[in-house]
């Protein structure tokens, strides 16, 4: 399915799933990291979740105990397992018929590792990047994955299994091309973008009075896997300027070269956040703080 196909494709409503895989996996583990110390919280998570690998599984449901009628005529055609806990990343594995939704577990050493807010922030001064690490762990943050992870598998399941094929044929071609299509960067093709919207439905949900005034920084905020797309995104422009630069001396004929190189990444800008925008106007996401390409300072 096209991103224009997406484009056009209304997103699941499927706030009661939502809450119950968050229900069942995670607030108990939340409301420690809410109510108790730091210290308290990483206590807890090695005593109830011991480990031999690293990651810690909090709990497990099948697809067949959702609720929304779109989630068991999709657990009809295609059930899945549902893992809640402390992995690397939140991730939807259509081979293994597996969803992973994940309290970060680089910022789960972190937290380990110091046990003591004071001394996380000297860890990290930059303010904005502590705001994002202090919404690792908040219920919007993990909704939104669960969100985002459970609209792979209904887009997936519902409509012919589009991810499922592009993932077994990029595999089969060798070719990693096949499933990115024109892009250079998993998160900004068609599914992803469609997921992302879906996180971005739950940080509106949890914030209906203020959603009006948001902006990107809001969003990266409560959401800080965003801010690594749009992230991405800029940084594919920067990695070319360096490469081309080192191996080009800075000269009026390379400039020239460059000057086109460059036009058309900023053209793949444009018509990404074109695309990203359209998407959250369509589902009453737009408001006017979304309506400009994210500053240099939003991004950091």
């Amino acid at each position: 399915m096209r991103l224009q196909n997406f484009l056009n494709e209304k997103t699941f409503n499927i706030n009661a799933d939502v809450d119950y895989v968050y229900k069942l996996g995670f607030k108990k583990v939340l409301d420690v990291y809410k109510k108790k110390s730091l210290i308290e919280f990483v206590e807890f998570i090695y005593k109830n979740y011991p480990t031999s690998t690293g990651d810690r599984t909090f709990y497990t449901i099948n697809s067949g105990m959702l609720k929304s009628r779109q989630c068991k005529k999709a657990d009809e055609e295609n059930p899945i397992m549902i893992y809640c806990g402390l992995y690397p990343y939140s991730s939807y594995i259509p081979e293994e018929k597996v969803i992973r939704i994940a309290l970060h577990k680089g910022a789960f050493g972190l937290f380990s590792y110091n046990a003591d807010w004071d001394q996380v922030k000297r860890d990290v001064p930059n303010k904005a990047q502590f705001e994002r690490l202090e919404h690792e762990f908040t219920p919007t943050n993990v909704k939104g994955a669960i969100y985002h992870e459970l609209s792979h598998w209904l887009n997936d399941t519902l409509h012919n299994k589009h991810i499922t094929n592009k993932l077994n044929k990029s595999v089969e071609m060798d070719d990693r091309k096949f499933l990115l299509g024109k892009h250079t960067n998993v998160n900004f093709t068609d599914f992803e973008v469609d997921a992302q919207i879906h996180a971005i439905k739950q940080i509106k949900r949890d914030n209906k009075k203020k959603y009006d005034k948001f902006t990107w920084k809001d969003l990266f905020t409560r959401k800080p896997a965003l801010q690594g797309v749009w992230q991405e995104l800029v940084k594919v422009l920067e990695d070319k300027r360096m490469k081309f630069f080192q191996k080009y001396s800075k000269n009026r004929a390379t400039q020239g070269i460059w000057d086109k190189i460059e036009k058309k990444e900023l053209k793949v800008q444009k018509d990404f956040f074109k695309d990203f925008t359209k998407r959250l106007n369509r589902e009453g996401l737009l408001v006017k703080g979304l309506t400009k390409f994210p500053t240099a300072k939003e991004l950091l």
